[in-house]
């Protein structure tokens, strides 16, 4: 039977724990925190609401967590340092001008003995997220007692076994030899000892919010998720948010002896309390993503300019590229899982279907060869301690025997099991989460037959356990294998048979199918969903109702937060294959050319249990720039998500063959090899049709070898018909790929993994004094006022500070800070100014129709006057503050 945790109607199975083993939060892929400013709200300028005492406690926060930059400072708790899982959502928060942390925990596993330390018995020193032992397990805590255990996360029944000291023939007397305690012993020794507590304990957070009606804001925000025992802590001086909830909190009474020490006799009881632990555990680290997402979306906003790289910022990324073993394939499709190695958390397998070439056992990486067929092969990768191995093994598939099937999961049940793929290129390829499955469809085996009859799926790393006895001995064996089968009770209508076509999870159960060609048909544009019911074990077919508004193949699809699917490039011809969709402008009525956006409404059961999926298409797609979405224009394309909020996403596009118009020239921005896009989402969810997809194109203008590579030269080779995998928050591998040279044989590309490097946000300062302005512009304008200023460039503003300075007309209570009313696309600065001094420039500025005074050099470098709320001085801020005090 399946264990099942709920929360606000989400629940995660045995599936979901086996394959979130090793996941990690702090791994999760979010947008870059120096792309996000604080979205505002009318309480931020509000000296009535605001606490004074605010800017200094976040001053505390920001100085205590980040002097030493990004790395985990030692603080008073008792693990020493920030938790690992919980590290993003405090960086997130602390981003933020209106709020700051106090304390935080992702959520433990421990246990306590409050008796204090025994003779003979060791406390445990579990790894924290960052390698670094807990070594204050033993001695820290309130009061009397100590953590014989303590960890942030999932553990092995071997750590809580080992802090249990040996059964001694007292302990063994007290427990007869049917398992039942003797009555005289147990009251004896329950009246000597008070019980360890073995703890699942959820996360919890203590926030200060600048004002009570933003402490209001976050804890709406954790209630709707299901935090039910938040809270605020309201006095004169603060405004706490505590988020909390306990409906995955477990505790145990455990004692080293006496009748709640475990018993012999069951040998399972810790496996599968620790199991219950680990479980819940990681329901907490769903629900810990849940609330940095709604974090993010909800007090958040991407700054595009910063993105994009306008306002003088200049280049944006950059990308550090290191060379893996190369394939020879091109058509393949590719997965990386997760792997379960203990202390392991970079472990990963990435696996390969099909495609047409020689393959990796060809000698050489990427040099032409003459011959290549279409494979019928699975290759694996495997990644160990951040390492990748330095040749693609082939895997052997298996089955359970005969003794091993009796015994089998319901997941192998519900499987038929076949020996092996067909030899076929151009097949789709994806992972399955509430399964741990990697669903296989569709492919060719040569230009005129498509498959698509029979559905695969493999099932990595099966573990069966088989056992034996005789009369003197009983043994025991494990071992792991990878099994293929197909489902036995498939459903509803599949879709004709192609290749070409985008196979993507829309969520942990349901994958889609969009496009596609065949001989008979051409090219397609119908999009079916692929439903995976677990609770009657029956996959399910479904022809949705909308389709593309142009047939399409070689195409890229990308899903964003379960909900937004996004299809841009391909082709739409099988008779004119060298010719990509082609736009003469860029005007709405043809961007579904470049890109087509749908929006999930909801997926129901109906009365005959059968699943529905509805759609509706967003319409209104707008560029940053107008050439932004011509680079979508291309085929052979692959692209990935890398880093992604709920309505924002940096999707990469690697290689393929690019659009070719009439003004095209040889620096044409759409060749290079990788390219980044942004694409925002803003979708009015009650209105049907409705919403809009903001795209911008961000360059990746340089790619550079890893540190161990710099005398090798990055060439990407033949990028066409490859795949790209994300396997991180900004990394992503580049599999396989190339071209058909004819009389020249086969080129194939390289294989790299691709890290991409964001800009990076201002740094700490390490002195004793914090630097706060990385938080945001917003954070200056509590302690602030209206008063005169004029803009310049930044080049210029020191200068023209100084000489206003030296004319006696600058206004030292306030700062410098950048220009809030700026019509010009260039960033400019704010100096504040008397309203003397003010006055006389307005008087003799070029701009004034009846000046008759000549203006100086310096003068002229001032762009434009005005008002504008400036931020005090330092000097200024502290003495508003001591009379405040007075």
């Amino acid at each position: 039977m399946k264990e099942e945790y709920e929360m606000e109607g989400n629940t995660m199975t045995d599936h979901d724990y086996h394959h979130h083993k090793t996941k990690d939060p702090a791994n999760s892929r979010h947008l870059p925190l120096n792309l996000l400013e604080p979205i505002a709200t009318s309480a931020d300028n509000d000296n009535d609401v605001l606490l004074p005492s605010f800017v200094d406690l976040q001053r505390k926060t920001i100085q205590t967590l980040y002097h030493h930059g990004d790395m985990l400072v030692d603080d008073k708790s008792p693990k020493g340092s920030v938790d690992g899982p919980i590290r993003p959502l405090v960086d997130l928060i602390n981003r933020h001008s209106s709020y700051c942390t106090l304390s935080s925990c992702s959520g433990r596993i421990s246990l306590f003995d409050p008796n204090g330390r025994h003779e003979g018995i060791q406390g445990s020193t579990t790894a924290d997220s960052n390698n670094n032992n807990n070594n204050n397990a033993n001695n820290s805590g309130k009061g009397t007692g100590g953590w014989l255990l303590v960890s942030h996360h999932p553990i092995e029944s071997s750590e809580l076994e080992q802090c249990f000291p040996p059964v001694s023939a007292k302990d063994a007397s007290t427990t007869t030899d049917d398992g039942s305690d003797d009555a005289s012993a147990a009251a004896s020794a329950a009246a000597t000892i008070i019980p360890w507590i073995f703890k699942l304990e959820p996360l919890l957070l203590h926030v200060a919010a600048n004002s009570l009606p933003r402490g209001r804001q976050l804890l709406q925000l954790a209630l709707e998720l299901g935090f039910r025992e938040s809270g605020l802590v309201i006095s004169d001086a603060r405004v706490t948010v505590a988020i909390r909830g306990h409906s995955l909190a477990l505790a145990v009474p455990l004692a080293p002896s006496g009748p709640l020490r475990p018993s012999n006799t069951n040998e399972f009881f810790l496996q599968a309390l620790v199991t219950q632990a680990n479980q819940r555990l990681i329901q907490n680290w769903y629900q810990l993503d849940r609330l940095y997402e709604r974090i993010e979306s909800n007090l958040f906003q991407v700054v595009v300019a910063a993105v994009t790289g306008d306002g003088g910022s200049g280049q944006v990324l950059s990308s550090i590229v290191t060379s893996i073993p190369s394939l020879n394939l091109w058509n393949l499709a590719a997965v990386a899982i997760p792997a379960s190695i203990a202390k392991d958390k970079t472990a990963m397998d990435v696996l390969v279907f099909g495609g047409y070439g020689t393959g990796p056992d060809a000698p050489g990486n990427h040099t032409s060869y003459t011959t290549g067929r279409r494979s019928s092969d699975i290759y694996k990768l495997e990644r160990r301690q951040n390492q990748w191995d330095t040749k693609w093994q082939r895997v052997v598939l298996d089955s359970p025997s005969q003794e091993e099937g009796a015994n089998s999961t319901d997941t192998q049940q519900q499987l038929r099991m076949i020996q092996g793929l067909p030899d076929c290129q151009g097949m789709g390829a994806c992972l399955l989460k509430s399964k741990n499955w990697i669903v296989l469809w569709g492919g060719r085996t040569n230009p005129k037959n498509a498959l698509g009859k029979d559905l695969f799926v493999l099932i990595p790393n099966v573990t069966t356990t088989t056992s034996s006895s005789s009369t003197s001995t009983s043994t025991s064996s494990t071992r792991s294998y990878y099994s293929l089968g197909i489902p036995h009770d498939i459903r509803g209508t599949p879709p004709s048979p192609r290749w070409g076509h985008s196979l993507v999870a829309l969520n942990n159960n349901t994958l889609l199918v969009v496009g596609g060609c065949n001989h008979e048909e051409g090219a397609l544009d119908d999009i079916y969903a692929l439903h995976f019911c677990d609770e009657s074990s029956f996959v399910q077919w479904e022809k949705l109702s909308i389709s593309l508004p142009t047939p399409r193949f070689h195409h890229m699809t990308m899903v964003q937060d379960e909900s937004s699917i996004f299809v841009f490039g391909g082709l739409t011809s099988t008779t004119q294959v060298l010719e990509p969709f082609q736009s003469s402008n860029t005007t709405k009525q043809q961007q579904h050319d470049y890109i087509w956006v749908g929006q999930v409404e909801r997926i129901d059961k109906n009365e005959n249990g059968e699943m529905t999926t509805s759609l509706k298409v967003i319409n209104e797609v707008e560029s940053f720039r107008e050439a932004d979405l011509s680079g979508l224009n291309r085929f052979g394309a692959a692209a990935c998500c890398c880093c992604c909020s709920s309505t924002e996403s940096l999707v990469i596009v690697s290689g393929g063959i690019a659009a070719s118009n009439e003004n095209d020239d040889d620096d044409d921005e759409s060749a290079r090899p990788l390219d980044a896009y942004f694409l925002s989402t803003t979708i009015n969810s009650t209105t049907s049709n409705t919403g809009k997809v903001t795209v911008a194109h961000v360059p990746i203008l340089e790619y550079s070898a890893a540190k161990e590579e710099e005398e090798n030269e990055v060439d990407f080779g033949s990028l066409v018909h490859h795949s790209a995998v994300a396997i991180d928050s900004n990394e992503f591998l580049l599999l396989g790929g190339g071209v058909n040279a004819f009389a020249f044989g086969n080129s194939f590309a390289k294989s790299y993994h691709v890290r991409i490097e964001l800009p990076a946000a201002p740094a700490v300062s390490k002195s004793k004094k914090a630097d706060t302005s990385f938080l945001d512009s917003s954070l200056q304008t509590k302690n602030s006022a209206m008063t005169f200023v004029v803009m310049v460039t930044p080049p210029t503003a020191k200068a023209v500070k100084a000489k206003l300075q030296a004319a006696g007309w600058l206004d030292k209570r306030y700062r410098m800070t950048k220009s809030t009313s700026s019509q010009s696309a260039h960033q400019q600065i704010a100096i504040p100014v008397t309203e003397t001094g003010w006055n006389e420039i307005q008087n003799q500025l070029r701009w004034t129709t009846t000046t008759t005074t000549t203006t100086t050099e310096w003068q002229e470098l001032i762009l434009d006057h005005g008002q504008q709320e400036m931020p005090y001085s330092t000097s200024q801020f502290a003495a508003k503050k001591k009379k405040g005090k007075r």
